[in-house]
């Protein structure tokens, strides 16, 4: 299985699925089976498909958003749901509320994970759908050309969806999401004046503003889809993650009857074939690359794989390893490139492409995360199945054993998706299980795809090795192929037959296991054998009687109907029996599953109906019901399976939201139930002002911004239950006139400079939900508490940042158990920290800001606006100091002569928190030396054959990470002197592909930097080494140090010159870690730019470590040069040319 993003839901880990009206919203995303899962810290920008630019400290926290050209009144919604943050502009609401745009592009946890963060992507790539029909050919014509006027590139045409995939410069985003809306309200506007390009760089000319759209406003809060555009998705990315099995689905037996596969087109949509291995040499006849590598060569191995399993003639194995249909043609559609990455539309076009070359077979050994939504992957699958009768065979997802991980597109209705059992036809503890998140009974079938041995390729990197060029692996991506041989030989023996008539067959004749659901085997392990002798069908694959709803009194009997097919030419007669386990694993009480007939005869061509009714009354359990209709022909011929499931509603009751906003009129809104005993969260989205939200019984807090549209700006009312008791059907009201304003002012006259409101719900468990409201002005929010009870786990937030100058206060105020009933209130001085922020600059003519930021034990906060101010700068920075809060302060330098579009040349992440107390005055130095890397903040571990590193080159000696954009970078990493990375990332460093083995390796890092950018730090070398071996599935640290510097300097990050200074030493991560300590420690110092180096001699009085530096009389700056070793050989060195400088 390819993975990225397969959803775990919540629900049993057993296989079995629990008791629940509908899929909550998904949270954690799955990885690929076997491969370490390493979280990490990486400090990023997003810039949003609206414009707005959100920044993410190391912690994955959002620290700031800045609003899109034009976009400063409107407010942000910033959202923490099982472990993913969203932001969304209250502009996006709706057209995210009610499905039109992809949620995705706001999930800023997502965007950051899956590389569309600003510093590795400059363009956000889009899919866009048009309405379909020859009616709406005009719409879409505007609407292609209204997205190209605005900046947008189509990158490729997608007849399956009726769109295109686009890529959108973020310089141009919030000009393309004009274009991709209109105002719901609001008459039409002027366009905007083309923008120019920045001073002191060449300037790219302004684009010419364009004519405004009827129905579009001066940037309208509320707007809807284009008249043009259907739907809008992120194009998203999708991650790589058989001497016996070939045997054991049959494959010799339909060899014998000759039946190979001879003839048939299988597309293996993947990582690449490599053909050069005599077990693929004959069997590619077409290949195409839809990736930017520009070739068709499997860097990963995964593809070639695949293929082998399908078509590999088993040549070089002497025929042990021969693939399941080996007279198979293979289609190679390349769509994973070299870092093993592929594009939503790259695979969309392969799947088009490999229909028109006329696959018969196409084989997905990919997935993703799964929602209720359709994406773009089911779209495809489905259109191009009911158009061109191709057949789909999809791997189910590598995220068992948990219910509802079934990823896309193995989730779409057409496709045949496949789950992995190992030799003994017990199911991998890895494969995913159903239902699918809108409840749909997958996956269909099963086959091996555990310690399956097929070629490897000439470049591969992944598989254990089993024999000269073979590798074994492990996933539903090896069970996948599986089933694409035997559908290949089942198109083979019936070459008129559709791709459905194919998957009909094969899930009729599978081999079920008696001990597994339906939502973990589908029918059971595929049989080519008996599904190339199969004449009896039925005509669904399989019967989902979906979700049945809880009553008190019990639910009725359903019943559906099952069409056996005879396409033989003698009769046959069936009988018919249920076989059926619940949620607990065990067989279902007798009359729980029943047939109207025990025995039925169908004539040659005939079809014969009976029916198939659940009745749970005969339960007492919740959850999933599932199985098989075994029919078995009476003279022992063939058997004819078809899966069946149902799942039975929990207690579960209808609560009738009524939203009214502040006008008295029915209000659009997505209101939030977040269960208080688990981590389900229940949304849905309603445009009328009324809706129906199905939970089960229990405790919820229910959270609702309410919208009212104004001449001028939206104004939300943040309205919030904090525990609502669901017990019955019942109905609840949030109106927007009971929510009271925000009115908070500091001691003395300021401009206000920006608001926010939130809250945040700690669950038992330590982790916890929270939602913002971000504005340039509290007089836009109100707050009110529904109902009366309190919430021990709750706590609301109101923050004011008003400025006096450089001066700013942030006034943060918070409230237990309940959210605000708005808040009027004077800050006194006497409730006040004081901190004189100093921030230095070694460059002339820079501006900068200072940029506080509240945390708790569960969130952290920062800041919407920021203010730019001449450095040096010195600034008091007033703040409150709540019970429980930590503050910390980061700093961003700019040009001052330049634009400022938020990206700041030299940053420090706001990380080095404190608790501050009322009345009393503290002192703060940011953005002086001395600069290098640092563990106290870093992060050093590795999981398999994957690492990650982050030690941020420009980090000060108080330990914040800090970053100059615009550095020459270079990173190299090697082992035992073999190289396995290279790349010009200072700040972090992925590697994949490590091996197996300990190994000694080598981490060489290297930045430079203008003197235009900074005077100090100018060049930054760094180099690790240590010894590592695979850690299996687990996560352990690297054995990584560092040694930072911490002399007093000026602001400018000066020295006196012909002076001592001592220095003081700090030795940070590993070696400062229980158990280990420091063996050796060597500091030089160079006062000639790092041309000669006298010994600096470490002392250790006052039980701290420190080196006291002479400085000449003639230099003009200190270069440093500093070596560990800790007590277990691991070392660390670096050089800081310019670490300071002498006046």
């Amino acid at each position: 299985m390819i993975a990225v993003a397969v959803a775990l839901a919540s629900g049993a880990v057993t296989g079995a699925v629990t008791g629940a009206v509908a899929a909550p919203l998904d949270g954690a995303r799955g990885s690929e089976q076997g491969a370490g899962q390493l979280p990490g810290p990486r400090k990023a920008t997003v810039t949003l498909i609206t414009g707005d630019r959100v920044d993410v400290d190391a912690k994955g926290q959002v620290t700031s958003v800045r609003p899109g050209e034009g976009r400063e009144h409107i407010p942000l919604s910033v959202q923490r749901m099982q472990d993913r943050t969203y932001v969304i502009p209250t502009d996006a609401v709706r057209l995210v509320g009610n499905g039109t745009v992809d949620r995705r592009l706001f999930d800023v946890t997502g965007l950051v994970g899956d590389g569309f963060d600003d510093d590795r992507r400059e363009k956000l790539p889009l899919i866009v759908a048009h309405p379909k029909g020859s009616a709406k050919a005009r719409l879409k014509a505007e609407a292609k050309t209204d997205v190209a006027e605005a900046g947008a590139t189509v990158e490729r045409n997608l007849p399956a969806l009726n769109g295109e995939a686009v890529s959108v410069p973020k310089s141009e985003a919030s000009d393309v999401w004009d274009a991709l809306t209109t105002g719901a309200e609001k008459a039409g506007k002027a366009g905007k004046t083309g923008k120019t390009g920045k001073t002191g760089k060449t300037g790219k000319t302004g684009k010419t503003g364009k004519t405004g759209k009827a129905g579009d406003a001066e940037k309208s809060e509320i707007r809807a889809a284009a008249a043009g555009v259907s739907r809008v998705w992120l194009d998203g990315r999708r991650q790589v993650n058989l001497d016996k099995s070939v045997p054991q689905i049959g494959a010799p037996t339909a060899w014998e009857a000759g039946y190979d596969g001879d003839g048939v087109k299988v597309a293996v949509i993947d990582t690449g074939v490599d053909q050069t291995h005599p077990d693929l040499a004959d069997a590619e006849i077409a290949e195409k690359d839809f990736t930017d590598d520009g070739d068709s060569v499997d860097y990963m191995g995964h593809g070639t794989h695949v293929a082998s399993t399908v078509a590999g003639s088993g040549a070089k194995s002497g025929g042990a390893y021969k693939g399941v249909a080996p007279k198979s043609a293979i289609l190679d559609a390349k769509v994973f490139d070299h870092d093993g990455y592929a594009s939503d539309s790259g695979i969309v076009d392969a799947m088009q492409w490999a229909s028109d070359q006329g696959a018969k077979v196409a084989n997905m050994s990919l997935g993703g995360y799964d929602d209720v939504e359709i994406d773009p992957l089911e779209e495809a699958v489905d259109t191009l199945s009911a158009n061109s009768g191709i057949l789909f065979v999809i791997s189910a997802g590598n995220d068992g054993p948990a219910a509802r991980t079934i990823g896309s597109p193995g989730s779409a209705a057409s496709a045949l998706t496949v789950g992995a059992v190992d030799r003994d036809d017990e199911i991998a503890d890895f494969s995913s299980v159903g239902p699918t998140a809108d409840g749909s009974l997958k996956p269909d079938i099963t086959a091996p795809g555990v310690g399956i041995v097929a070629a490897k390729a000439a470049k591969g990197q992944i598989g254990t090795p089993a024999g000269d060029g073979y590798v074994a692996m492990d996933g539903t991506s090896m069970a996948a192929p599986h089933v694409a041989g035997a559908a290949a030989i089942v198109a083979q023996r019936h070459p008129d037959w559709t791709g459905e008539r194919i998957k009909r067959a094969l899930t009729a004749s599978a081999v079920g296991n008696p001990g597994l659901t339906a939502y973990q085997q589908g029918t059971g392990r595929v049989d080519v054998a008996k599904a190339i002798e199969q004449t009896v069908v039925t005509e669904q694959t399989s019967v989902n009687f979906g979700l049945q709803r809880w009553t008190p009194t019990g639910s009725d009997p359903v019943t559906k109907e099952i069409a056996y097919r005879n396409d033989g030419t003698d009769a046959v007669t069936l009988d018919l029996k249920t076989e059926a386990l619940g949620p607990d694993g065990k067989a279902v009480p007798d009359g729980l599953f029943t047939v109207d007939s025990a025995h039925i005869t169908v004539e040659p061509g005939a079809t014969k109906r009976i029916a198939l009714t659940a009745d749970t009354r005969h339960s007492t359990l919740y959850g999933g019901f599932s199985g098989s209709v075994v029919a078995t022909d009476a003279s022992g011929g063939q058997t004819v399976r078809t899966a069946f499931g149902i799942i039975r509603e929990a207690e579960s009751y209808d609560v009738t939201v009524d939203l009214i906003d502040a006008n008295g009129d029915p209000a659009e809104a997505a209101p939030s139930f977040i269960s208080l005993g688990s981590r389900a969260v229940y949304r849905q989205w309603t445009g009328n002002g009324r809706l129906v939200v199905r939970v089960p019984k229990g405790e919820y807090l229910v959270d609702s911004p309410v919208f009212t549209p104004g001449e001028h700006l939206t104004r939300i009312a943040m309205l919030t239950q904090q525990r609502l008791a669901v017990t019955d059907d019942m109905r609840i009201v949030f109106d927007a006139r009971d929510a009271k304003p925000f009115d908070i002012t500091a001691p003395e006259a300021t401009k206000e400079d920006g608001g926010t409101v939130a809250w945040y719900n700690e669950r038992e468990d330590g982790g916890g939900e929270f939602s913002r409201f971000m504005t340039d002005s509290l007089a836009m929010l109100s707050a009110a508490s529904v109902g009366d009870t309190t919430n021990k786990g709750f706590q609301a937030q109101v923050s004011a940042v008003r400025r006096a100058g450089a001066d700013q206060y942030t006034l943060l105020y918070t409230r237990e158990g309940r959210m605000f009933d708005g808040l009027t209130h004077q800050a006194e001085k006497s409730e006040l920290a004081v901190i004189t922020a100093d921030m230095g600059v070694s460059a002339e003519n820079k501006v900068g800001a200072i940029h506080p930021m509240w945390s708790n034990h569960v969130m952290g906060i920062g800041s919407l606006t920021v203010g730019l101010f001449p450095l040096p700068l010195s600034s008091k920075q007033y703040v409150t100091t709540p019970p429980g809060y930590r503050w910390a302060f980061g700093a961003g330098q700019v040009p001052a002569d330049e634009e400022y579009t938020g990206e700041s040349e030299v940053l420090f992440d706001a990380t080095a928190s404190k608790t501050y107390e009322a009345g009393k005055a503290y002192g703060l130095t940011l953005n002086v030396g001395v600069f290098s890397p640092t563990m106290r903040n870093g992060f050093a571990a590795r999981a398999a054959d994957i690492a990650l590193i982050c030690a941020p080159v420009y980090s000060d000696h108080e330990g914040r990470p800090g970053y100059t954009r615009g550095a020459e970078n270079s990173t190299v990493m090697t082992a035992d002197g073999k190289t396995v990375y290279e790349g010009d990332n200072p700040e972090c460093t992925f590697v994949t592909g490590l091996p197996d083995a300990s190994a000694a390796y080598t981490l060489r890092t290297e930045s430079s930097r203008g003197t235009d950018i900074a005077g100090v730090s100018t060049r930054v070398q760094a180099a690790w080494t240590f010894t590592s071996g695979s850690p299996g599935n687990e996560q352990v640290d690297l054995p990584l140090s560092t040694l930072t510097f911490a002399p007093k300097l000026n602001l400018a990050s000066t020295a006196e010159v012909g002076a001592k200074l001592t220095v003081p030493l700090s030795v940070d991560g590993y070696a400062a870690g229980d158990g280990v300590g420091v063996k050796s420690l060597e500091v030089k110092a160079s006062y000639d730019g790092g041309k000669t180096w006298v010994q600096a001699p470490v002392t250790t009085e006052g039980g701290g470590r420190a080196v006291t530096l002479d400085h000449p009389a003639s230099a003009t700056s200190v270069s440093l040069k500093g070596a560990l070793t800790d007590t277990e050989g691991n070392g660390y060195e670096v050089t800081i040319t310019d670490a300071y400088l002498l006046k």
